[in-house]
């Protein structure tokens, strides 16, 4: 808290919590002496006190906040449970359709699931059912609760960077939705490319389909291939 809690503004916050935590051990203590202690509830004078400690983180997390945003040489990330952080996706769009959220998908007569089974022995994966799924679907948030609380410093505080991707002859639609989804949810002043590397891929959709469709992003996306080989699976 040292950390972000500095100059004329960081001493008048804390004289103020100084202020605060004094003035509501007082009110606590003259509650306690101006009633008669035969009719109060213990769990009473508990509730008070733990609402006046609620009170006080919440006025604190408020100063805190307003601390960072007014400091702009702060560069130490903090933590803010209940308020999200400042490059935290908001007003999210669910896209109604297989393998939002990480749903599963089924497929469902014989044929598709013999083409399935086939884009396994293909691709390590099931190529058919992956192409059902919206490419800029969302996937399921995994991380732990406190991660959605972090704010960091401002984006003209911090570097861009660059997204390489290295693949050979990889399915269509898990390649492609894989860099819309660094896209989708990458801060665009951060982001300064992402650059796709062939390893010498065989298949047309890799070596001819992909570079055109790229160009939509007008050099956001980059394509870069290797004039042979160098994955473990050279042939």
């Amino acid at each position: 808290m040292c950390r972000i809690i500095r100059g004329r503004f960081g001493r008048l916050l804390l004289l103020f919590l100084t202020l605060y935590a004094t003035f509501g051990l007082y009110f606590l203590h003259s509650f306690d002496h101006d009633i008669d202690k035969t009719t109060i509830a213990t769990s009473s004078v508990n509730e008070k006190a733990i609402n006046l400690k609620n009170e006080q983180n919440k006025v604190l997390d408020l100063m805190i906040e307003q601390n960072v945003k007014n400091d702009s040489s702060n560069l130490e990330p903090i933590m803010i449970k209940g308020i999200l952080g400042n490059y935290e996706p908001k007003n999210l769009v669910k896209i109604p359709g297989p393998g939002e959220n990480g749903e599963g998908v089924s497929l469902k007569d014989g044929e598709e699931k013999q083409r399935g089974k086939k884009s396994v022995d293909d691709y390590g994966f099931n190529e058919v059912a992956s192409e059902k799924i919206s490419l800029d679907r969302h996937a399921r948030d995994t991380r732990p609760e406190e991660c959605k609380y972090w704010k960091y410093p401002s984006i003209d505080k911090l570097p861009t960077a660059s997204v390489v991707l290295v693949f050979f002859d990889e399915g269509w639609s898990t390649l492609v939705r894989t860099f819309h989804s660094v896209i989708n949810t990458s801060p665009k002043e951060l982001l300064k490319d992402i650059i796709l590397v062939d390893d010498y891929s065989d298949e047309e959709h890799i070596t001819v389909r992909l570079p055109e469709y790229i160009k939509k992003w007008n050099g956001l996306v980059k394509y870069v291939r290797t004039k042979q080989r160098y994955t473990a699976h050279r042939i």
